[in-house]
């Protein structure tokens, strides 16, 4: 089985014309988000408004920090439950 792709941290988001590219650190895009140029203007398509759609993408690109916090957490705890076991 092959190992699954990794898209590298950190990632960053880089405004485009009404959309916002998450690229992971070799430049690979993960994300695209779309946002109304003039929010005000009726449209079909319902975007978000472009600070809606940076905060997105901010969230977005905070994702890898997030999960390495998480696994740190979780080897921490790993850890403590280990040298707990050895005690008994």
């Amino acid at each position: 089985m092959t190992e699954p792709r990794r898209l590298a941290p950190p990632w960053q988001v880089v405004e485009l014309a009404a959309t916002f590219r998450i690229d992971d650190a070799s430049g690979q895009p993960v994300a695209w988000i779309h946002f109304a140029e003039n929010p005000g203007q009726p449209s079909c398509t319902e975007r978000l408004s472009k600070d809606e759609a940076r905060l997105a993408a901010t969230r977005v690109a905070s994702l890898p920090a997030l999960e390495s916090a998480r696994m740190e957490i979780q080897q921490e705890r790993d850890e403590a439950r280990a040298a707990a076991a050895r005690k008994r």
